[in-house]
C-alpha cells in the first residue's frame, strides 16, 4: 500500500523524532567517550584491582577489603576483563563504555516517566551526555568504574521512585531500593 511507503515512513519518523533525537544523541557520546578511552590506558589503581580480580570468583573476591574500601560490584566487573583477555585495554575500556551507554538510556527513561515523550527532555539528556564531569571520570577505568555505575543507578532509582510515587505499586519502590543498592555496590 501506497501508506507504507515513504509517507507512512515519514510519518513514523514524525512519531518517533524524540526517541530517536535522543538515540542519536546518546550514539554520539558512545562515539566520543570510545575515542576519549581510545587513548587512555591503565593507571595504578587498575592493576591492582585487576590483579585482585585475577582471583577465582567468590564472596572472598567480592567483598575484599581494599584498601579500606569495600566494592563488590568492582570486583565483580573486573573479573570478566581479567579473566577474558588479562589487560586487554579495550575490553576494559568496552565496561565503562557499555556502562555509560546504559547510563544514557536510563536517564532517557527516567526524563521519559518525569516529562513525557517531549522534545524538551532532549536538553537534559544531552547536558548529562556531554558534561566535561562524566568525561574526566572515563579517563582512568578505576575512577570511571565507581562513578558510571552511579549514574545508572539514579537515573533508574528515580525512575521508579516517580513510578511509585504515582502508582503506589511496592515493586517500584522496591526496584528503587534495589537501584540504589546496585550503585553504593560500585562506590567506596
Amino acid at each position: 500500500s501506497a501508506a507504507a511507503g515513504w509517507p507512512g515512513f515519514a510519518a513514523w519518523l514524525v512519531r518517533k523524532r524524540v526517541t530517536l533525537s535522543a538515540l542519536v544523541l546518546i550514539a554520539a557520546q558512545i562515539g566520543l567517550n570510545g575515542f576519549v578511552l581510545n587513548r587512555g590506558f591503565f593507571q595504578q589503581d587498575d592493576f591492582i584491582i585487576g590483579g585482585l580480580a585475577a582471583q577465582p570468583f567468590s564472596l572472598h573476591l567480592l567483598f575484599q577489603n581494599y584498601y579500606g574500601h569495600l566494592m563488590p560490584g568492582v570486583f565483580a566487573l573486573a573479573f570478566g576483563p581479567v579473566h577474558a583477555g588479562g589487560y586487554d585495554w579495550g575490553l576494559w575500556a568496552g565496561t565503562l563504555v557499555l556502562l555509560q551507554a546504559l547510563a544514557g538510556l536510563a536517564l532517557l527513561r527516567a526524563l521519559r516517566t518525569l516529562c513525557g515523550d517531549r522534545m524538551g527532555l532532549l536538553i537534559p539528556l544531552g547536558l548529562f551526555l556531554f558534561t566535561p564531569m562524566t568525561m574526566a571520570d572515563l579517563t582512568w577505568w578505576s575512577v570511571g568504574i565507581q562513578s558510571v555505575p552511579i549514574q545508572l543507578a539514579l537515573a533508574m532509582a528515580i525512575d521508579q521512585h516517580v513510578r511509585y510515587i504515582r502508582g503506589g505499586r511496592i515493586q517500584n519502590a522496591v526496584y528503587a531500593a534495589l537501584w540504589v543498592l546496585f550503585g553504593l555496590a560500585f562506590f567506596e
